[in-house]
């Protein structure tokens, strides 16, 4: 991205630090995962694979896993003694 336009923003002296550190231990750069940010929020296919949150992917894993986690308490619920089914 050498000869590319710079996009300048501002942020918390402490924030840019330790995004930059974060980055760094992952194996990437600010400058990489924000494209990247930008790509994703955009729609745009990124040209090479980032550290970036896919947000949907982790709405719908979570939502699965608190269905499959709400059946288990509500089996174990019925299966305790005395214990009362509950209305639905």
């Amino acid at each position: 991205m050498g000869n590319t336009p710079q996009l300048n923003i501002r942020v918390d002296q402490e924030l840019k630090e330790a995004f930059i550190a974060k980055a760094k231990t992952d194996g990437t750069t600010a400058t990489d995962l924000i494209v990247g940010f930008m790509q994703q929020y955009l729609g745009i296919e990124s040209k090479k694979p980032i550290g970036t949150v896919n947000v949907v992917e982790i709405d719908t894993r979570l939502a699965e896993l608190e269905d499959r986690l709400s059946d288990r308490i509500a089996a174990l619920e019925e299966a305790l003694p005395g214990k009362q089914k509950r209305a639905a």
